[in-house]
C-alpha cells in the first residue's frame, strides 16, 4: 500500500511504501518523523467501525451454520477503503492529541491518498492469501482467504453464542473483514514509542479510563448529547495522541490481567 501525504506538521510532500517488510522514517529533529509514523499507525488501525450493508446478509449463514462465505466485491472494498482515507482527515486531532479547532488549523491544507488504480487493487486482492483468526467480542472467528478466490471462508469455533454477541456481529464482522481486505496486510498494527517506559510507569496517573470518563461526562452536559448509543462505545479520548492513548490501554489492561491471574485474586 503506497501513501502520498501534503502538509502534515514539517512534511510538504512525502510517498511512502507500507507493504514493504520494513519501513524506517530517519531525519534530523523536527522534521516530521513523528507525524508520518502517527499517520501510519493510524492508517493501518483496524477500527472498531460499524455498519450493516447487503455484504452483512452472510452474518446470519454463519450463525445458523457454523460457516459462511464473504464475498469480495472490489467496487465496495473501494469505496469502503476511500471513505476510510477521507475520514482520517476528521480524526487528525484524535491521532495527534490536540482539539478540533487546533486540528482544523494545524492541517487545514492536510491530504493524504492512495497511490493505487482499481485495477490494480482487484489485482492484489486475488492476490492475497492468508489464513488467521479473527476475534470480536467473545466469538472467534477462522478465516481463509486463498489466491485466487473471490470469496473469504470463514468458520465459528464457538458452537454458542449469546444473544448480544450476535448483535454485535452483525454490526461489526463486515467492517472488520473490509478493513483486512482495504488495508491489507495489515490486520492491525502497533507502535512502541520512546515514551512506553513511562506509560507504563505512569499509568495509572495517566488513566486513559479516567480520562475517557471525564470527556463522555463532559460532553453528556453539554448540548452535543444527541448521539446514538455506539458513539459513547467507541468514543477515544483526544488527550493524548493515538498511540500513546493505546499504550495506555495496553498498560491498565496488562494490570487488570496481572491482578485477576494473581494466586490472591480470589482472597481479594
Amino acid at each position: 500500500m503506497e501513501v502520498d501525504i501534503k502538509n502534515l506538521g514539517a512534511i510538504k510532500s512525502a510517498h511512502f511504501d507500507l507493504s514493504k517488510r520494513l519501513t524506517v522514517f530517519c531525519g534530523p529533529n523536527n522534521s516530521g518523523k513523528t507525524y508520518a509514523a502517527y499517520m501510519a499507525y493510524a492508517l493501518t488501525k483496524s477500527g472498531m467501525k460499524y455498519f450493516k450493508s447487503e455484504e452483512s446478509i452472510f452474518v446470519q449463514d454463519l450463525i445458523k451454520n457454523q460457516k459462511a462465505n464473504f464475498e469480495l466485491i472490489t467496487d465496495s472494498i473501494w469505496n469502503y477503503r476511500r471513505d476510510e482515507i477521507k475520514s482520517l482527515n476528521k480524526s487528525l486531532g484524535s491521532i495527534y492529541g490536540v482539539s478540533e479547532d487546533i486540528a482544523n488549523n494545524l492541517f487545514k491544507d492536510f491530504s493524504i491518498s492512495i497511490a493505487e488504480t482499481k485495477k490494480e487493487f482487484d489485482a492484489n486482492i486475488l492476490r492475497m492469501n492468508f489464513s488467521n483468526e479473527l476475534k470480536i467480542n467473545d466469538v472467534t472467528i477462522e478465516i481463509l482467504k486463498k489466491v485466487d478466490s473471490r470469496e473469504i471462508n470463514l468458520k465459528l469455533k464457538d458452537t454458542v453464542i449469546s444473544k448480544s454477541s450476535i448483535e454485535i456481529l452483525e454490526l461489526f464482522l463486515t467492517s472488520k473483514l473490509f478493513s483486512l481486505i482495504a488495508f491489507y496486510p495489515f490486520t492491525s498494527s502497533y507502535i512502541l514509542p520512546v515514551e512506553r517506559n513511562s506509560i507504563y510507569t505512569f499509568s495509572k496517573e495517566l488513566s486513559i479510563q479516567k480520562q475517557e470518563f471525564l470527556e463522555r461526562a463532559q460532553e453528556l452536559g453539554s448540548k452535543k448529547n444527541n448521539r446514538d448509543p455506539f458513539h459513547w462505545y467507541l468514543k477515544k479520548s483526544t488527550r493524548y495522541p493515538m498511540p500513546i492513548r493505546d499504550g495506555l490501554e495496553v498498560a491498565e489492561d496488562l494490570n487488570n490481567y496481572s491482578k485477576t491471574k494473581s494466586e490472591f485474586y480470589s482472597f481479594a
